[in-house]
């Protein structure tokens, strides 16, 4: 079971509610949504965006509709009746929020209300949060009152105006959705566990605006010592143009829309590695000043092994010029690694992603994936075309380092 309120599942949470009548109704129906949410994930690690699949309702098998909505702005949300007081939904505007899809007739969903009590209550003195409860259109809003006396609503709740499940395609009860401060979905068709771990992570993110002005404007600088009377100039700024990129990348819009939230991180996800060979363990942090390029590979995948040649070339002519290769290897038959790299010469480092966490946390869906990371340890290319990357390497290390991270002289 899930947790979702389809027919299967509804029959599943009313044999918990029977079993467990003596203990009350919010107490079953909070077990059975756990006992749904604390499962293990089916078959191996995936990736969805950002977040792990297994963070989501049906997991790797969640609708390709919602997978699609990620990385998008967030469809209207329109309200016919609110709960108590009217609230203004303009002034979500800038905000992390959460959406919460719900029905006073869905025991799962009346189970997860304790949670969004306790996370209104935890971020009520933030200005950069909210929370908003849809109701069904269709049904059960008539027992919104008791059920208030029951929950202590914190946080606004209204009546879907019967447009707003539609637009966001909602078949299922609950339904969760993280939109961030840029109005952009995030997630959606989270577990009610997990729905914090994104607000965490998003509330956590610089707002657009100061993102904006990091990328776009150079920083203050502080000119480097005077040997003589004459000032000394500062280091030309970080060069941003990720457009000549753009035609460089692998896959369909989907595709992008997918990684587009990987993209907007403050920094690249660390890598989770061992077995390091050809060199001692890395930090992504400690490369600041280079450009990485990370090469997600298998050692069963033909592609990955014809393209060692290329990578070997890239690393022995800009290894000098700023340039750091990393090979990430698949988990499955890590324990080949080893072999590979003394059978067809690897000659740049090359690490064990044993527990698939890297892949995962940067999206990787095939093998090779190629991601490019800049001097100022931002991650600027997800999912190069194996043809171009002699091209991308090249225009990142053209590219100033910053200047904290020039060498002094």
């Amino acid at each position: 079971m899930n947790g979702h309120h389809s027919n299967r599942n509804r029959i599943a949470v009313l044999i918990a509610l029977s079993l467990a009548a003596a203990h009350g109704f919010a107490t079953a129906t909070a077990s059975a949504l756990q006992g749904a949410s604390s499962g293990q994930p089916r078959g191996s690690a995936t990736m969805s965006a950002e977040f792990p699949d297994h963070w989501y309702f049906y997991q790797n098998g969640r609708p390709a509709r919602f997978r699609a909505m990620e990385g998008k702005p967030a469809p209207k949300i329109e309200i016919s009746t609110w709960h108590k007081e009217a609230f203004d939904i303009e002034s979500l505007e800038g905000k992390v929020v959460v959406v919460d899809f719900w029905g006073t007739w869905c025991p799962p969903c009346v189970a997860a209300l304790p949670k969004n009590v306790a996370m209104a209550k935890k971020y009520a003195d933030r200005d950069d949060f909210a929370i908003v409860g849809v109701h069904d259109p269709r049904r059960g809003w008539n027992n919104i009152g008791r059920l208030d006396k029951e929950i202590g609503f914190n946080y606004p709740v209204g009546l879907d105006a019967g447009t707003t499940v539609r637009d966001w395609q909602v078949t299922f009860w609950p339904t969760y959705a993280v939109i961030d401060r840029a109005g952009v979905v995030r997630a959606i068709g989270l577990f009610p566990d997990r729905v914090e771990s994104v607000v965490t992570k998003l509330l956590d993110e610089k707002p657009a605006g100061e993102r904006a002005a990091a990328d776009e404007a150079p920083a203050a600088e502080e000119p480097a010592p005077a040997t003589s009377g004459e000032p000394t100039a500062p280091a030309a700024p970080v060069v941003v143009d990720d457009s000549r990129f753009a035609p460089m990348l692998e896959g369909n819009d989907r595709e992008r829309a997918r990684l587009a939230g990987l993209m907007r991180r403050s920094s690249p996800p660390p890598l989770a590695v061992n077995g390091w060979l050809n060199a001692e363990a890395m930090k992504l942090d400690d490369l600041r000043g280079k450009v990485v390029l990370l090469d997600f590979w298998a050692t069963w995948c033909k592609p990955c092994i014809d393209n060692i040649p290329k990578l070997n070339d890239l690393h022995a002519k800009y290894g000098d010029k700023g340039l750091v290769a990393i090979g990430v290897c698949h988990p499955r038959n890590i324990e080949r690694m080893s072999g590979v790299v003394e059978s067809f010469g690897i000659a740049y480092p090359v690490c064990a992603d044993r527990s698939g966490k890297t892949g995962e946390r940067y999206g990787v869906d095939s093998y090779p994936d190629y991601y490019l990371i800049d001097r100022a340890g931002r991650l600027r290319v997800a999912d190069l075309q194996n043809h171009r990357l002699e091209d991308a390497v090249r225009l990142l290390l053209s590219e100033t380092a910053p200047a904290d991270d020039k060498p002094s002289s």
